[in-house]
């Protein structure tokens, strides 16, 4: 997250342009296909590895100037790629051949699967410590949060920042072991910042929540 890819919390970036309450989740029919490639793929296990790792690995212009659905894409080439399923040569050969007709496989198994995680059942629980915190602890989210190649899911603008433990929530693994495909539980929390403690007393006044892991944060006496 460290890099072009942090933009949470910038300035000068303008507003961010929706269309209005009816907005439809895909704009192009190739973003739902999208959308459920990386669906089948993660589910299936056919993607391994860390897919927000592998879209802040696309060069900053790239980056830039390429949609939500594009970054997706860029990422499950990468990982693809990267694990030995399909090799570069291979994507480029048939993006060079043009748009043909997708080959039609049905996976009852896999499809109830998607549609659990859809519906709200993560069907997911690891063993590890126990949360530190509890709800109404005042914690401060560490400024010398440790990367790992540029990898790191605690966002810049709270860095430093006091807040309020809103929510214990399950335990997550810990992002920075991920591009290594590495599973290491920690407690996770949603925790609540007051706007102007992050971006001074001339900001709106709002309450934003951030879900932060446990070694994100620590004790505020």
């Amino acid at each position: 997250m460290d890099g072009t890819h942090d933009l949470g919390g910038m300035q000068g970036f303008g507003p961010v342009v929706t269309d209005g309450p009816g907005e439809p989740p895909f704009h192009e029919p190739w973003e739902g296909r999208v959308h459920g490639l990386m669906l089948s793929l993660l589910f299936s296990g056919g993607l391994r590895g860390s897919l927000r790792h592998a879209i802040e690995r696309m060069g900053a212009v790239d980056y830039l100037q390429t949609s939500y659905y594009e970054h997706w894409l860029a990422a499950m080439e990468t990982l693809l790629a990267e694990s030995g399923t399909v090799e570069r040569g291979v994507l480029a050969a048939r993006v060079a051949e043009g748009r043909t007709s997708p080959a039609v496989h049905h996976d009852p198994q896999l499809a109830e699967r998607v549609r659990e995680v859809l519906g709200g059942s993560r069907g997911r629980r690891w063993e590890g410590p126990a949360h530190r915190f509890a709800v109404g602890d005042r914690v401060r989210a560490r400024a010398d949060v440790t990367t790992h190649g540029g990898h790191t899911r605690c966002p810049r603008y709270v860095r430093g920042a006091v807040g309020t433990v809103g929510r214990r929530l399950p335990l997550e693994p810990l992002p920075e072991g991920l591009p290594e495909r590495r599973i290491d539980p920690v407690p996770c929390y949603t925790v609540a910042f007051e706007s102007r403690d992050l971006w001074g007393p001339d900001a709106e006044a709002f309450t934003l929540t951030v879900d932060l892991v446990e070694p994100y944060l620590e004790a505020v006496p």
